[in-house]
């Protein structure tokens, strides 16, 4: 028995191709999403614990949604082993 999914692609041939590229597309939106984060993270000293909010300009709310550790997952998450 197979599944529906696995039928599709065996009656559309290039629905598999299509969608490896619309993935590849997504995964590089998002990664360039990442980088102006993962660059932030420069200025964050290494004894800065992750739950440090990153402050920036006088926006507190801001500041309060923001931390180091947030900063640091994008770096880990653009890097290749996934470890900040």
């Amino acid at each position: 028995m197979s599944s529906p999914e696995f039928n599709f692609v065996l009656a559309n041939p290039n629905a598999a191709a299509d969608r490896i590229e619309e993935l590849e597309n997504e995964v590089e939106r998002l990664r360039a999403a990442l980088e102006p984060f993962a660059k932030m993270a420069n200025f964050c000293h290494s004894r800065h614990r992750d739950s440090r909010p990153f402050i920036f300009g006088f926006d507190t709310a801001v500041a309060q949604r923001l931390t180091v550790g947030d900063l640091r997952r994008a770096v880990a998450a653009l890097s290749s082993e996934g470890k900040p």
